[in-house]
């Protein structure tokens, strides 16, 4: 999440109490485990194994329906009986508005 509707102040507080940022000092600067440089080299392994296996995951085909245990997946192979009935939206000339104190997400 880009947390742009975050007010940068509040952004700046947090971030200075990020746990895992502290957590990766602490080993890095109190405890020593890793130099600055062994720990760069570590993320940036780490990170190059990511989009190495997001690369994999997005060339990949999708799977066959039939052979995908449990009917965990499904591209409009059968029909799916709602449960509880067909969801309401607002009509379009309808706005909804948030409700009071509901903070507005804009994700990218």
């Amino acid at each position: 999440d880009a947390a742009q509707y975050v007010p940068r102040e509040l952004f700046e507080y947090w971030r200075a109490r990020d746990p895992i940022a502290r957590f990766e000092e602490y080993l890095v600067r109190e405890k020593q485990w890793l130099t600055a440089r062994e720990n760069e080299k570590l993320i940036a392994d780490v990170e190059a194994e990511l989009e190495r296996d997001r690369e994999a995951a997005v060339n990949s085909p999708m799977p066959d329906p039939k052979t995908t245990p449990l009917d965990i997946f499904c591209n409009g192979c059968h029909q799916i009986q709602l449960k509880y009935g067909t969801p309401k939206y607002p009509s379009e000339k309808k706005t909804v508005a948030a409700k009071r104190g509901e903070a507005a997400v804009h994700l990218k």
